[in-house]
């Protein structure tokens, strides 16, 4: 569903209208909230210099969920573990196999071992970025986002989230008991979604 059709539905939820001027910003941050939970997710290529170890998230993403070199998925690993290997193992050069984030700058992380060859070109004659298109010697990350739109399984979650926002906030409408249910409702809905990915992993 588009934003519109959301807002439709928190209007549909209260028979006292809502302030029209503060439920698109509402819709927009409540998506942002969300970016954190892994159940909005979104894959992105990230082209592979010569000698490059370390890669930075693109800004539209939240957090790091896995990471792809060429073909394979890599695991994480710890520092502790990767100390165990070699205290060298930060110049160490090979066919990547897992990937750190400790000590790497917020949204930063570290393959190891390091590549050894750049990435193909980013040409997609198929239209397959993620398939027969991928480029050889890429990385791939799957991450958490906040998109401008959310997937219909999240409108009447987050119809709730406005709602109590709505309510609870100064106005000639607020009821606070209203904007409670409504909140506990949203938290429930959220909690299932993190249960059922939990469960799927």
């Amino acid at each position: 569903m588009s934003q519109s059709t959301c807002l439709a539905l928190v209007r549909s939820l209260t028979p006292v209208p809502p302030d029209e001027g503060t439920l698109a910003r509402y819709y927009g941050e409540t998506l942002i909230e969300l970016g954190a939970d892994p159940f909005l997710f979104e894959a992105t290529l990230l082209p592979v210099s010569l000698d490059q170890h370390t890669f930075t998230l693109p800004d539209f993403a939240v957090n790091l969920q896995s990471v792809w070199y060429d073909d394979r998925a890599l695991d994480a690993a710890t520092l502790q573990h990767m100390q165990a290997i070699s205290p060298q193992w930060r110049d160490a050069q090979n066919q990547p196999c897992t990937y750190v984030t400790e000590q790497e700058t917020e949204r930063t992380f570290r393959l190891f071992p390091r590549p050894t060859q750049a990435s193909k070109d980013f040409i997609f004659l198929t239209g397959s970025p993620f398939g027969i298109d991928f480029p050889s010697y890429s990385v791939a990350v799957l991450h958490t986002t906040h998109p401008s739109d959310a997937p219909d399984l999240l409108d009447l979650m987050i119809a709730h989230r406005i709602l109590s926002r709505e309510f609870s906030r100064e106005s000639q409408h607020q009821d606070l008991e209203y904007a409670q249910r409504c909140e506990i409702l949203y938290q429930l809905l959220r909690a299932l979604l993190r249960t059922n990915h939990a469960q799927s992993q």
